[in-house]
């Protein structure tokens, strides 16, 4: 069971800075009316038409619904695109391992850290958005760049600086050869101000509420952890204020209650949170009605 988080998104305002709101009041109306909806599916079983009446959906760039054009200009369609990882399976591994531009251990997605400096890397990332976006894809969102940062970190300050460096040329140089192409980057918390000009939208995920793999339990972070992510967040959106700020978190869906209030929290913050399962192939539309108490009160 888990214990009750007494008065969670009444501390989480006083924080951030925004208003205190009363135990028991709903948010403020200017964040309460975020109402911008978006999913994120790496699947391809489910017709598109599921996502109809989504603003913004990302699909696998490999596995997606074949009929997603359908959705679009009412939908903006991303296709996921990792620059911090390489899948275990690939050409392209086999390839980074030959000329050592692996780095770190396997993940637990049969996944390989790569060395973000490496110019084979670069060419590669180039060419999967180049591929994205002759499929149709309106652009990309970015993906595991934390990986690189953190690994290329923790060897020296000066590997994480020339890995900063290298992750910002990268995202500006694929801006600059596609600049109509829409492009969201997941996390990236070092390098996200200065590569936010280059954005349309940035993500936090796992800002809020996380759910363990193998026991499938649910968890909410301390506030101060949210505090730190979400100002990171909102600290891009003033280095480009037509940045748009999306959340994803991880839940228990069965578990509506925690979900609305999973929702509310995050709006209040005036983010876009989509709420779903860990493995991301399942579509878990947002439970109907509003949490008018946000405080999260999770047995």
């Amino acid at each position: 069971m888990l214990p009750k988080l007494k008065h969670y998104a009444t501390a989480l305002a006083c924080m951030i800075g925004s208003a205190c709101t009363p135990v028991g009041k709903a948010p403020p109306a200017s964040h309460a009316s975020n109402k911008e909806r978006w999913a994120v599916y790496y699947a391809k079983e489910l017709p598109a038409s599921s996502f109809k009446d989504y603003d913004l959906v990302v699909f696998d760039r490999l596995y997606y619904p074949e009929d997603f054009k359908s959705l679009q200009p009412k939908t903006i369609v991303l296709a996921y695109v990792s620059i911090g990882e390489v899948h275990g399976d690939t050409d392209e591994h086999t390839l980074l391992d030959a000329q050592k531009a692996l780095i770190g251990t396997r993940t637990k997605w049969n996944s390989y850290p790569v060395d973000i400096t490496s110019l084979t890397w670069a060419k590669m990332v180039s060419a999967q958005v180049k591929d994205a976006l002759a499929k149709g894809f309106d652009g990309v969102m970015f993906d595991t760049v934390d990986t690189a940062l953190h690994l290329a970190d923790m060897e020296s300050p000066e590997k994480g600086e020339k890995a900063q460096a290298a992750a910002i040329a990268l995202i500006a140089n694929i801006k600059q050869a596609h600049p109509a192409a829409k492009i969201m980057l997941n996390r990236g918390f070092e390098i996200l101000p200065r590569v936010a000009a280059a954005l349309d939208y940035a993500l936090g995920e796992s800002m809020l509420a996380e759910t363990d793999i193998s026991s499938g339990q649910s968890k909410v972070f301390p506030a101060n952890t949210y505090q730190s992510t979400a100002s990171r967040l909102l600290e891009a959106r003033r280095a480009n204020p037509r940045l748009k700020l999306y959340t994803l978190d991880y839940w228990d869906q069965k578990d509506v209650d925690g979900l609305q209030k999973l929702y509310a929290i995050h709006r209040a913050r005036g983010f876009h949170p989509y709420v779903t399962t860990p493995d991301l192939r399942k579509h878990t539309p947002e439970p109907s009605g509003d949490a008018s108490d946000t405080r999260l009160k999770i047995a």
